[in-house]
Formats: C-alpha cells, structure tokens, sequence
C-alpha cells in the first residue's frame, strides 16, 4: 500500500463502526503499520500512534460488550489509555488488547485497577502487563468496590521484575482486584510463564482459605 493508506482506512473503519451505535462487538485487528508493496515498515521510527487515537470515533458506543484488539510495535497503549476505555465502555464483558512487538509501551498493574473500577461486568481479560514498580496493598486507598465478576485473566509477553513483585506481591494484589478468578482460566498464553504458575497457585490458596481481598 502507499504511505498514509493504513492509517487512513483505519480511520475510516473507526468512523464507519461509529455510525452503529448499538454494535456491542468490535474486533480491531493489527493497527495501524505502514509499509510498502514489498512488506516493508515505511513509518518512520519513533512516530508512534496511541491506540486511544485510533479507536476514539467508537468511543462514545457505551454499550460495546465484547472489544478484541491487536496493535503492533507503531502502536502504544497506556495506563491513561486504559483508563479512557473503561470508561468509554463500562459494559465490557471481553476485553482483549494485545501488541505483536515486545517491545512497545505496554500498560501496568495500574491499568488493572482502572478495569476493575469502571468495567463492573467484565469475565475475560487478555493483556499486556509490565511490572517493575512495587504495588499498593491492599488496593489504593479509599479503593472499596463490590466483588467483581473477572474469572479469567491471561497476560501475554508480560514484562515483569519479580525483584520488586514477588509473586505472593502479585498473587495478593490480583486477589484483592479480581477475587472470583478460575484460577484454571488464568494461564498465562505463549513463551512467557515466568512465576506465573506460583502466582496462580498462590491465589488458588487464597481462595480456598477463604481470606478476605
């Protein structure tokens, strides 16, 4: 395609889904990239564009109930990205946003505690996670939220220092956010499953000694 193509018929895609204020299922797959007729990157490196930008016509679809999304290393998603999401859309019930490069931003276990705010009905959850700060526990304080209805969790290519986070850290925190996770439901998908079978093993014991979140 010619320089300017991509990025515009996703535009245009964005616009045309907006015109259906009841979809409630939206599938996003591989924005934006440009390159040449030979599969070349044309982008120019460092211009990257915020996922926020590329879905904001169907922002304002507050009844969107299922949102698959698959970005790519010239596309960043933020916690403030996240953020904005679960607001736009407070009735997800799927929610699946993953990038095919490591290398791009990714969101943290802030944007965790965004979706388990403002997305009250959400049950499955794909995404990408970094994790090099240490968490507030139990949750950020004045956090006090019914108990949410996530029961499968799945993280991909995260990026995570277990020198900062161990895993009881993470175990507790995702515990206390999420506390009906099938814990069979949450394993991590592809090569990286660094500590994270600890993790899951941990919150399975949480729930079974049926401590508080």
């Amino acid at each position: 395609v010619k320089e300017g193509d991509t990025a515009d018929a996703m535009t245009g895609l964005m616009e045309a889904a907006a015109r259906f204020p009841r979809l409630l299922d939206l599938t996003v797959w591989g924005v934006p990239v440009l390159q040449d007729l030979d599969g070349a990157d044309v982008q120019p490196a460092g211009d990257d564009v915020d996922l926020v930008d590329v879905v904001r016509p169907v922002l304002s679809m507050q009844k969107m109930r299922r949102l698959t999304v698959r970005y790519t290393r010239s596309t960043w998603l933020s916690d403030e990205g996240v953020l904005a999401l679960a607001k736009a859309w407070p009735e997800l019930e799927y929610l699946s946003v993953q990038a095919d490069n490591n290398g791009a931003a990714h969101p943290t276990m802030t944007a965790l505690d965004h979706l388990a705010r403002h997305c009250r009905r959400l049950t499955e959850l794909y995404i990408q996670l970094h994790v090099f700060t240490p968490i507030t526990f139990p949750t950020p304080a004045g956090y006090k939220v019914p108990s949410h209805p996530l029961r499968a969790l799945r993280f991909v290519m995260t990026r995570w220092s277990m020198v900062e986070v161990t895993t009881m850290d993470m175990a507790r925190h995702l515990h206390a956010l999420f506390p009906n996770l099938v814990v069979k439901n949450c394993n991590p998908s592809g090569w990286h499953s660094r500590g994270w079978t600890e993790v899951w093993q941990k919150i399975q014991a949480l729930q079974e000694d049926g401590l508080p979140a």
